[in-house]
């Protein structure tokens, strides 16, 4: 199984064999958290979590957190919301 390629990502966390989620610097945006569902081919912006350095993200079921900067944020909904915490 091959997988595809995210420029400027910080971190990359796959959630099964072909989703997963990642944090990256986007134009427009210095972190964004971005998903595929094909293994990586291709990837789309959840959301734009901000101007701070993305660092980290880990995804189970529907939660994701995400660290930029000092700060950690969660989405408890697979990414529709996020609180900073």
């Amino acid at each position: 199984m091959e997988l595809g390629s995210l420029a400027d990502a910080a971190d990359v966390h796959f959630t099964s064999a072909r989703a997963g989620y990642a944090v990256a610097s986007q134009p427009g945006c210095a972190a964004a958290v971005v998903e595929t569902g094909n293994r990586g081919s291709t990837w789309d912006e959840v959301t734009c979590l901000g101007e701070g350095r993305p660092l980290a993200i880990a995804a189970v079921g529907d939660i994701v957190a995400a660290q930029v900067g000092d700060g950690l944020h969660v989405s408890t909904d697979a990414g529709g919301s996020w609180q900073l915490r």
